[in-house]
This record gives C-alpha cells, structure tokens and sequence, in this order.
C-alpha cells in the first residue's frame, strides 16, 4: 500500500457535491503538488491480491501526457482501474464510514515495470525491511474527468462500478475488463488506506486495476494476456509497452457515452542527461 499521509492544503471536504469536476491536476504526486494538496496513494486490490505496501506517493499525470520509458527492457505494462478522490476520513474507519467519504470517481492508468516489479517483489519477500514496489511504478494517468457517485445511478452499488472498461493498444483491443472485479469494495480499500492514520480531503487513492470480465478471454493488463498465450500456445505473443505504442483508456455507461473522458497518451523513449 502506498502512503497516503494527508496534503496540507488540500481542497475543501466536498460534502454535498454532485456532478462532474476536472480531475486532479497533473504533477508529483507528492502533498503540495500544484499548490492544491492533490495526493496519490495506491490502496491496491482490484484483480490482484490485497493492497500493496510500503512505496511513496507516486507520480499524477494528466490523460494524455506522453509516458517517458528510459528502460525499454524493463518489460513496461498499464493496470488501469478505479480511483477515488476522498473528503476527510478518520484513523480506524469502518468500511461502511469509509465508503461515506468518497467525493469523485476517475479512472486510473498505473504505469508498471514487470521486470522490476518482479525483483523488488522477490526482495520484500526475503528483507523484512523492503519498501515494495517503488522502482517499478512510474505514476498514473488521470481520467480528464471525476464524476460524484450519483453521477453513475445504477452503476455504483455497493462501492464497486458495474462499468465495462475499454483499454486498446494502437487500437488494438486488450480485455475484456469491467471495473466491478475484484476481491475488496472501496469502502474497504480506503479503511485500509486510512487504518493507521487519517486520510485528509483531497487524497487520492488508486483502487487496483480493473478484473477481467471473462475469465475465457478476459485481459486485466499485457501481464495477462501473456500469460493466457503461454497457457494456450506455450509461448506469449503479446509484447510490452515501447516508445511508439499509443494507449487508450475508456469506460462508458449504458447509453453509451464516456463517463470520465479517455485516458490517450502514446509511450516515448525518455532523453538522455546531457
């Protein structure tokens, strides 16, 4: 899990808000960024496991900022899912109170190497004192737009969206995913996020990345569809993510419009020092 210690100038707690607001404004994660308090703090779950550990507050990027990769070998892939922007929650919340503190709902794109992620994970299963996955996590891309619960009617149940989500490599399908998967709600992502300390209004919180909807065919992210490759032809086809390759993300409700507007940023090659 990523820290997620409150900004101290965060935006105000937002109770009682309905509607649509631009997302988060892009730059460092870190509390301050901007001047607005704006902070990332990844609470894990979705389609993997339980909430991750240790790392600091990651990058905040806008929809469609370029991704600079200065390690091409390092096997670059994107968890996209749910994340939610909170009002002010206690140290020890329930989930059932926890849940009572989302204020904005946006998608997230979650920059990963797998080939250090796969090493870091190998250290903090061997070293008591190993942060988790920091080197691996370059940042997130940010919906353009956060919509308030209401927004989404039927869809939002039980703090979990009941959404398709769309995600395409060069327009290429890779999926199918649906935001509703996984093993925690965000009621009990945040009360994990906030079990030890409070969360203050204006944190964001990333939730995991999106379930695959069809455990046929379904791809939550490259990692998987390689790995349905392998199972079935013993080999994956799929390649990681390179400078060049373009990456959309979507999710639109049952009349068929964009709830949060398309995270679209193309990969290129980071510039070397001088």
């Amino acid at each position: 899990m990523h820290g997620a210690a409150a900004p101290p100038h965060g935006p105000p707690d937002g109770a009682g808000l309905s509607g649509r607001a631009g997302a988060p404004p892009a730059g460092p994660g870190a509390a301050g960024a901007r001047g607005r308090g704006w902070h990332a703090a990844a609470a894990g779950g979705g389609g993997r496991g339980g909430p991750r550990r240790g790392a600091p507050p990651e990058r905040v990027t806008g929809a469609a900022d370029d991704l600079a990769l200065a390690h091409p070998a390092g096997e670059l892939d994107m968890e996209a899912g749910l994340a939610v922007l909170t009002g002010d929650l206690p140290a020890g919340a329930p989930p059932a109170r926890a849940l009572e503190s989302v204020r904005l709902l946006l998608l997230a794109g979650d920059a990963v190497l797998r080939a250090l992620e796969a090493a870091e994970a190998a250290e903090a299963a061997t070293c008591a004192g190993a942060a988790g996955t920091v080197l691996a996590r370059l940042g997130t891309h940010c919906s353009p737009v956060a919509v308030t619960p209401d927004e989404l009617g039927a869809a939002w149940q039980g703090g979990r969206v009941q959404l398709p989500l769309a995600m395409a490599r060069g327009g290429r399908a890779v999926g199918p995913m649906t935001l509703a998967e996984g093993r925690f709600h965000v009621g009990q992502l945040l009360a994990q996020a906030a079990r030890t300390r409070a969360l203050g209004a204006g944190t964001l919180v990333f939730c995991g990345p999106a379930g695959a909807s069809d455990t046929a065919g379904g791809a939550a992210s490259l990692a998987d569809q390689r790995a349905a490759e392998t199972l079935a032809d013993g080999q994956a086809r799929t390649t990681w993510l390179q400078p060049g390759d373009r990456l959309r993300v979507e999710a639109k409700g049952a009349d068929g419009r964009s709830v949060w507007g398309a995270i679209d940023f193309t990969v290129v090659a980071a510039e070397a020092d001088a």
